[in-house]
This record gives C-alpha cells, sequence and structure tokens, in this order.
C-alpha cells in the first residue's frame, strides 16, 4: 500500500499488475479506505467477479462510502441506448 500511495502521490496514476489470487481486489479495497475514499468505481471482467468485489468492500468496512462496479460480462444483461 505504501507504494502505491508513494507512486500515485508522484505520478498520478499507474497501473497495478498483478497475477489471479494475489489480492487485487483487496488491495483496491484497502487503498480506498486508506484514502477514506467516498465513491470508489470498479471495473470487472465476469459476473463472478462482481460478487467477490462486492464481499470485500463490506466486509469490515469502517468508512463510510459507496462503490459503483462495472462489469463488462455479456451476460450481466443488455445495453442499454441513449437516444
Amino acid at each position: 500500500l505504501h507504494a502505491l500511495h508513494t507512486h500515485l502521490a508522484d505520478r498520478g496514476r499507474g497501473v497495478v499488475v498483478m497475477p489471479c489470487g494475489s489480492g487485487k481486489t483487496l488491495l483496491g479495497r484497502w487503498f480506498a479506505e486508506q484514502l477514506a475514499a467516498r465513491l470508489t468505481l470498479v471495473f470487472v471482467p465476469t459476473l463472478a467477479l462482481v460478487g467477490q468485489t462486492v464481499l470485500a468492500y463490506r466486509e469490515g468496512a469502517a468508512w463510510p462510502h459507496q462503490t459503483m462496479i462495472v462489469c463488462s460480462d455479456p451476460m450481466s444483461g443488455r445495453a442499454v441506448g441513449l437516444e
């Protein structure tokens, strides 16, 4: 968390690359909590990761926050066009 915080403070943005099962969801949750983020936007590729992310962000959450999770899985619903 410290390295991520230092990198973002210096450069403003970055990419975290970690293998499957190594804790990317928890890293995001812990970082959002450390920053006391009121809103967190999370992008996930599958419906299974939506559930995992919701549980991780709600479990033991001691800070008031909202999490918006966007899923690109084609089985998650249909796109709605704005006219």
